[in-house]
C-alpha cells in the first residue's frame, strides 16, 4: 500500500471508530420523516463507498489521493470536534430532550450542523480517492440535498424545543458550509 492509501485507511478506521464509540443516547425517539432522512443519507453514503471501490480507476493521481485524504480527515475531525462539544447531547437521530441546551462552542461557533458538514466531506472523499469524478459530483449533490432535507426536520424540532433562543442562535451561524451557506 502507498502512503496515501495508508493515510486514507487510517482515516476510515477513525471514522468507523467514531460510529462505534459515540452511540445514541437511550431516549432517542424520532418521527417517520427523520427516520426516512436517516436511511436516505445511509443509502447515499453506503452506495457511494461501494460504487467508489467497485468501479475504482487505476492510476489515480497523487493530487487526487492527497485531496481525498484531506477531505476525509477534515470530515472525521469536524465530526469528532462537534461530538465532543455536544457531549451527552449527541445522538444520531434528531431529538430534543429535556435538559438539552444550545451548544455554542467548538465548531458550533461557526456552523449549525458541523457533523453533517463532516459527513458531506467524508462522503465525497471516497469517490475522489478512487478517481471517480462523476461519482464525486453525484454523491456530493445527493448527500447535500438529503442533508438539507434532514436539516429542515432538525431545525423545526430545535425551533419547537428551544423557541426564539434557537432562532437567534441560528441567525449567527451558517448551516453547512462556513461563510457561505
Amino acid at each position: 500500500m502507498s502512503l496515501w492509501e495508508w493515510i486514507f485507511s487510517i482515516g476510515s478506521i477513525c471514522w468507523i471508530g467514531e460510529m462505534i464509540r459515540f452511540r445514541n443516547r437511550s431516549e432517542s425517539k424520532s418521527g417517520a420523516a427523520e427516520q426516512v432522512s436517516f436511511y436516505l443519507i445511509f443509502l447515499v453514503l453506503s452506495g457511494t463507498i461501494v460504487c467508489a471501490f467497485l468501479f475504482a480507476n487505476e492510476g489515480v493521481s497523487t493530487f487526487m489521493r492527497i485531496s481525498s485524504c484531506i477531505l476525509l480527515w477534515c470530515g472525521v475531525s469536524l465530526r469528532l470536534w462537534g461530538i465532543l462539544h455536544l457531549k451527552q447531547q449527541f445522538t444520531r437521530h434528531v431529538v430534543v430532550a429535556s435538559g438539552d441546551q444550545l451548544v455554542s462552542s467548538g465548531p458550533y461557533r461557526f456552523l449549525r450542523h458541523p457533523l453533517y458538514s463532516g459527513l458531506l466531506l467524508i462522503t465525497m472523499s471516497f469517490p475522489l480517492f478512487t478517481g471517480q469524478s462523476g461519482l464525486f459530483v453525484l454523491s456530493g449533490l445527493l448527500m447535500f440535498f438529503f442533508l438539507l432535507y434532514r436539516i429542515r426536520i432538525e431545525e423545526a424540532m430545535l425551533t419547537k424545543g428551544f423557541g426564539p433562543a434557537y432562532t437567534v442562535w441560528a441567525a449567527k451561524r451558517k448551516r453547512l458550509i462556513p461563510f457561505i451557506y
